[in-house]
């Protein structure tokens, strides 16, 4: 079942048109831990996802040490959705595939649910006054 409501505007298009519901959007939890370490037991395929999966949700800060498991189910779903579309198999494509988006909308991999992320407003340098 999907999510209610009409998919969130972009920042921008919210900032030009305004935004008349009267609600703020609650800040997103922070980051706990460094981001995690591929597994060991990941085939190569899974590894290659992995390793370039991991930089970008660190840059995005949405990775932290708790996301192992979300992001290690995507990787195995990846890989064998990809053999899966080295061996032709439409079937297997179609499964895998069903079963590989909602994983990665957790971590904000797909445009729609990359608006639905609410991104903590970043904070101003405090300064010295010492200085004022």
């Amino acid at each position: 079942m999907g999510k209610r409501g009409p998919a969130p505007r972009p920042a921008e298009v919210t900032r030009i048109y305004g935004d008349n519901s009267g609600r703020k959007p609650p800040n997103q939890p922070p980051r706990v831990g460094l981001p995690p370490k591929a597994p060991e037991w990941l085939t190569p395929m899974a590894v290659e996802f992995w390793e370039r999966t991991v930089p970008l949700l660190d840059q995005m800060f949405v990775l932290g040490a708790s996301d192992f498991a979300v992001l290690e189910q995507a990787a195995v779903l990846y890989s064998r959705w990809r053999v899966a579309v080295e061996d032709g198999d439409d079937r297997l494509i179609k499964q895998f595939a069903a079963q590989l988006l909602p994983v990665l909308g957790k971590l904000g991999m797909t445009p729609a649910d990359r608006l639905r992320m609410v991104v903590p407003p970043k904070e101003e340098p405090k300064r010295s006054h010492v200085l004022d």
